[in-house]
This record gives structure tokens, sequence and C-alpha cells, in this order.
């Protein structure tokens, strides 16, 4: 369905200046979105951290979220300071969790809750759980990696992503990037339509770098909040630094 809604669409008009047909797909494999939850940090050490802002990622459109009681569309509900996220099944995007009939039609199995347990734990066949558990895998050794060597068997895309500027501890560095890996070799339901994190974007803000939202999201996060000068945008430490696999400029 997706490839002839794409076909159908393509053959429609003769030219696209939105790129809008290329992203219009219904499923497709390898299809991976995520979020980014902001915490500010205590300022005794004493374990007072606090959710303060969340996005998540649900079909190129980046939600943005405050701490809230959930059912307001730009809130999201926190059980102590762990945001609920409903992750839709087949389509996988990301939003807040509200316990809505759109999003208890959609779960047709029933939802799984998931909880972070270092441990991953797999639903197998027939009637899920209802609590399983996840681990979490750094990408500096998983896709980071295999986005070095730009298109190859795990990507299907790549973008040059030239220099970008970042502030580590007060002071602006120029990191170098190049070409890396940016959409996954996919064929079924779209070719190379998922993404890393340095892949996404908001289909409104086509306009923006490729991969700022991963490359620097407090930059992001102060834009789409409209934060004041008192919201930083240095970081104390930064993973391109160590990931990158070129020498800082």
């Amino acid at each position: 369905m997706s490839d002839l809604l794409r076909l159908g669409a393509r053959y429609g008009r003769k030219y696209d200046p939105t790129g809008a047909v290329d992203d219009l797909v219904l499923a497709h494999e390898n299809d991976l979105e995520g979020c980014l939850v902001v915490v500010a940090k205590s300022r005794t050490g004493q374990g007072r951290e606090r959710v303060v802002f969340v996005e998540s990622l649900a079909h190129n459109k980046f939600l943005r979220y405050t701490p809230g009681t959930g059912q307001s569309a730009n809130s999201i509900r926190l059980e102590g300071q762990r945001p609920l996220l409903f992750i839709e099944p087949r389509g996988h995007g990301i939003e807040a969790y509200r316990g809505s009939q759109r999003q208890l039609r959609a779960a047709v199995k029933g939802v799984v809750r998931y909880e972070y347990t270092g441990q991953a734990d797999v639903p197998g066949d027939g009637e899920p759980p209802r609590r399983l558990g996840y681990a979490l895998v750094p990408l500096e050794t998983t896709l980071w990696a295999r986005a070095q060597a730009g298109r190859n068997e795990t990507y299907g895309e790549q973008f040059n992503y030239g220099t970008r500027h970042i502030t580590v501890a007060g002071k602006r560095r120029a990191v170098w990037l190049g070409v890396l890996g940016s959409a996954f070799l996919g064929i079924n339901g779209g070719r190379n339509m998922a993404r890393p994190p340095w892949g996404w974007f908001d289909r409104n803000e086509r306009h923006r770098p490729l991969g700022e939202w991963y490359f620097d999201p407090a930059a992001t996060i102060k834009r789409h909040f409209q934060l004041g000068n008192n919201f930083s945008t240095s970081y104390t430490a930064h993973p391109l630094l160590r990931a990158g696999r070129r020498a800082q400029r």
C-alpha cells in the first residue's frame, strides 16, 4: 500500500518542490523513531533532578511536551521522573501516553509496558506479558560506528554533514563530521526510508540543518521552546568530541 501511494503521488504531479512525496509512506522496514528527555540537574547534587522537556519523533514530526497531566496537547505525564510514552504498533510513532480511545484502538493486541531494567526482554509468541524490561545500547559502538563508512550494507544513503559547531565548557569548537550514513538500507515500503537519529528531521523544518536535533540538542530545545538566555547551550561534554571519526578542527 505504501509503494502504491508513493507511485500514484509521483505520477500525479510532474514536480514536487516540497519533497513530501518522498516521505509519503504508511509502513516500511527498519523503522526507527525516538525521543529526547531534558533533565534539569540538581544544584545540590542530592538526587533532585527533574524532567523539564520532552520531544518525541512521530512520522517526521517532533512533538513537544512539558510535564503535566498528559491530557492536554503539549503536556506529558510523569511517574516519578519517568515520562510515559506511547509507541504505536506498526507505525512506531512516539507520543505522550494518554490512554485515549485513539491510542487504545491502535493497540489491537493490548498495551505492553516497557520499563528500564538493564535487560532486553522479548515478548515472544502468543499473548504478551503486560510488563517487559529494556536495556540501553550506546550508539557510538553500534549505529554511529557503522555510519563512518557512508553508504554500505547498513546504510543505503549518505550525507555530507561537513563541519558542525558546538560549545563545550564555554569554548566554541568546530567538529568535522564529513560524509556519514544517513538512512538505513531498505526496499520494503519505500527505499531507504528509516533513518538514524542524525538523519531525523521535522517535515515542517526541512530548511534546518540535517541532524541538528541529534548533534546540538540544547540549541534545538532552546529554539523549540522559545527559552531565554538563562538556558545554556554550552555542554560540559559532548559525544562528538570522542566519537567523531575525524580530528577536531
